[in-house]
């Protein structure tokens, strides 16, 4: 969510489903769903919360951040999704989800930014957050904590943490609390991504997600 080039966003669509379990006396339940669709965005959108650079253009676009050093740029879905099944009276049951977006990085000429990152947080209010590689979900003190409880797809334009842990240039990572390291084993493995342009400056994205 933090680049030094501006980050402007078209459409977003996503679709949340909890998969079907059974209660204690083994019936099945109905599954949840919330779903949402942003084709194109205007001021009086109630259910969008932004804040810092992150403006609304008159063409309907969503632009993220400008091409002031260091912004950073929020935007947030206003109302509250559960994303695990506490009714039962298991374990809880975590949702599925699956998104979809379109978005451009407009690259100032042969320089490149630290990227934005598609994140699901337990609140909108990021207190602390610093920029650059933080990308306005972390800093120094909280990254890599376990209370954060925040799943990030970060798309970075060019080496993020450091060159060591970074691949080179444009690529694609998945975060679970920290920016500083991305994940790609374990829980992770049940993570679709599909990405139809292979430019991260300019990206049709959909990401799915399945719970087990």
């Amino acid at each position: 969510m933090n680049s030094t080039p501006a980050l402007e966003v078209a459409d977003v669509r996503i679709f949340k489903s909890f998969q079907p379990a059974k209660n204690a006396t083994n019936n099945l339940l109905w599954a949840q769903s919330v779903d949402f669709i942003f084709n194109g965005f205007n001021e009086s959108e109630k259910n969008l919360s932004i804040d810092g650079a992150s403006i609304i253009k008159p063409t309907g676009l969503l632009r993220l951040t400008n091409k002031t050093r260091d912004a950073i740029g929020h935007a947030f879905y206003s109302k509250p999704i559960q994303m695990l099944d506490t009714s039962s009276n298991s374990s809880p049951n975590a949702s599925s989800f699956s998104t979809t977006f379109v978005f451009q990085i407009v690259s100032p000429k042969g320089k490149g930014g630290f990227g934005f990152a598609f994140a699901l947080a337990p609140s909108k209010q990021l207190p602390g957050a610093a920029a650059e590689h933080y990308l306005g979900l972390f800093n120094p003190s909280n990254d890599g904590d376990s209370s954060n409880h925040i799943f990030a797809v970060k798309f970075d334009t060019v080496n993020g943490f450091n060159e060591n842990s970074d691949t080179e240039g444009n690529h694609v990572g998945v975060n679970i609390n920290n920016l500083s390291c991305d994940s790609r084993d374990g829980p992770l493995s049940s993570i679709l991504i599909i990405i139809t342009i292979a430019s991260v400056f300019c990206q049709n994205f959909m990401l799915n997600w399945k719970s087990h």
